[in-house]
């Protein structure tokens, strides 16, 4: 007898499908409204006079790049007032269109040997959404943000090791409970699968810190569109390659208008004060029960 609501073990996990889906939500959720930063050519800031200026990063890999923060925007869609997408480079005050950009890790490669200055001008994410599983708290939080008055600096680790503050941390555990969702038991039948969930907000600000939470928490009683990984997966429409680079670049919306696979109801979602972190680190935890309804095989 074989399984039953179950195509193939090689694909994802239900679990795993939610999961990913509350980060893309909640990750251009919060671009779309609005968050994230401008660095345009030029621009004045804290320590120097341009803090479009990039940072030279040696690593122990030995690879060389030119970095700003993390979590450069790639989503071309997102918020239509203005945020700098795509970006754009200049190498040694020249605009510089060979350079290649990890927008996930925030640093741009294949630049010229004999560049003494790199610069870019692009928009970046307030916020890190992570997974607890994938990420876990073994990396490093990097508290500094963006250093341009540093000309070259040697990394001991690499970027990919690193969070950025603020950061919300998804942790969805497997499904905690199941039942027949209408009239039927039969196999293909429609279920309905609940989750307690857990997201975990972590700020060097203490209102910072709130105002991520209480945004999460207002989503209480929405139902999100999701999509199928596999099949964006499969198709190659994915956003961005493994290594950072740009590919189809689609928001969480048109992929779930592309690739739909259900909607996940925010049915419960509370938040508290989380465990003093100290070294001037706070937190929260939002505790979120979500439902959702699939059917057959073809869910999985």
């Amino acid at each position: 007898m074989p399984l039953k609501n179950t195509c193939s073990v090689r694909s994802m996990g239900t679990s795993e499908k939610v999961e990913l889906n509350l980060i893309s939500f909640f990750d251009y959720g919060f671009l779309d409204k609005g968050g994230y930063f401008n660095v345009d050519f030029a621009q004045s800031g804290d320590y120097v006079s341009d803090i479009s200026s990039l940072t030279k990063i040696r690593d122990n890999r030995g690879f060389t790049y030119w970095a700003g923060p993390k979590n450069w925007v790639y989503e071309s869609a997102a918020d239509n007032s203005g945020c700098n997408c795509p970006p754009a480079i200049k190498v040694n005050g020249a605009i510089y269109t060979s350079g290649t950009i990890n927008y996930r890790e925030g640093y741009v490669y294949n630049i010229p040997t004999n560049a003494t200055g790199v610069q870019a001008e692009f928009s970046y994410k307030w916020i890190s959404m992570v997974s607890a599983k994938k990420s876990g708290y073994g990396r490093a939080i990097r508290m500094e943000t963006m250093r341009p008055d540093l000309d070259q600096i040697s990394r001991s680790g690499a970027p990919e090791l690193t969070i950025t503050l603020p950061f919300v941390s998804f942790d969805v555990p497997p499904i905690s409970t199941s039942k027949p969702y209408g009239l039927g038991s039969y196999d293909g039948a429609p279920m309905e699968y609940s989750y307690k969930a857990k997201a975990t907000v972590v700020g060097e600000n203490p209102d910072e810190v709130k105002r991520i939470s209480d945004i999460i928490v207002k989503q209480q009683g929405f139902c999100l569109n999701t999509f199928n990984p596999d099949e964006a997966t499969a198709s190659g429409d994915y956003p961005l390659y493994i290594d950072g680079r740009l590919n189809s670049g689609k928001s969480h919306d048109q992929l779930s208008t592309q690739y739909p696979w259900g909607q996940i109801l925010l049915e419960d979602v509370k938040a508290t004060d989380g465990p003093n972190l100290k070294n001037g680190l706070f937190q929260s935890i939002v505790t979120m029960r979500l439902k959702m309804v699939g059917c057959g095989c073809s869910f999985d």
